[in-house]
């Protein structure tokens, strides 16, 4: 992933869903979930705002909505997707870093 505000490019990592929950309630920050219905099936995002205010480089988690209330959605259990920001640690501390910086400049 080519981006400009990364030094280090994240890591996505696909887990199973417990260990997807396990990551979301121990996560060491505010999370803020979003829900985006103009996906198909419905996106959900949770975001570190702490970490990034832009959007997409706050993104430390995704997964879909395969349960909406559209046959369409359903996917069984061994066929959805969990993934998470397995290095989101390194990536705040480089933030956070190169934030302190500019700060002292």
């Amino acid at each position: 992933m080519d981006n400009d505000l990364y030094l280090y490019d994240p890591i996505i990592k696909e887990v199973s869903k417990e260990d997807f929950m396990d990551f979301i309630n121990k996560y060491p920050r505010k999370l803020t979930k979003l829900y985006d219905g103009s996906k198909t099936p419905p996106l959900i995002t949770y975001h570190d705002f702490e970490m990034s205010t832009k959007w997409l480089y706050s993104i430390v988690a995704t997964t879909f909505d395969y349960d909406f209330p559209d046959e369409y959605c359903y996917q069984p259990e061994n066929k959805r997707a969990y993934r998470i920001m397995a290095n989101f640690e390194d990536i705040f501390k480089e933030i956070i870093s190169f934030r302190n910086k500019n700060i002292k400049e």
